[in-house]
């Protein structure tokens, strides 16, 4: 979907949000799909869409992220932020991870991560912040 880009954005605005992420969740219900991502405008960021073209909560998704990294990574810093569900810094310790919680807002969680080397972050709400 949208695959040509166009900074001028024709299909909606490039916020990955409720209101803008419609024709994605159709798409992942129709065709079966497991997953859905949309992504923002630079792609930086992602939210996620389950197949029942539900969105999947930030930190849920920052929960499945860390526990593929903290399966080849024991130890690996995840940052969250202030605002995500205390289960996201229970569920990193658990997994042998050290979670580190941060300001709300992307560029705070983007930052953290470039000063602590952080394997992995993410927000509350619906955008998630990966690294690689």
């Amino acid at each position: 979907m949208n695959q040509k880009p166009d900074g001028r954005f024709p299909a909606h605005l490039p916020e990955p949000k409720e209101s803008t992420l419609g024709e994605l969740k159709k798409k992942v219900v129709e065709t079966g799909a497991d997953l859905g991502v949309g992504y923002d405008g630079d792609g930086d960021r992602a939210v996620f869409v389950d197949e029942k073209g539900r969105l999947i909560p930030g930190d849920l998704a920052l929960m499945i992220f860390a526990k593929d990294v903290l399966e080849r990574q024991k130890g690996a810093k995840v940052i969250c932020e202030l605002s995500c569900s205390l289960a996201v810094e229970e569920y990193v310790k658990a997994h042998g991870g050290v979670p580190i919680v941060e300001k709300v807002g992307h560029t705070f969680i983007m930052d953290r991560m470039t000063v602590e080397t952080a394997a992995v972050g993410g927000r509350r709400v619906v955008t998630s912040i990966l690294r690689s």
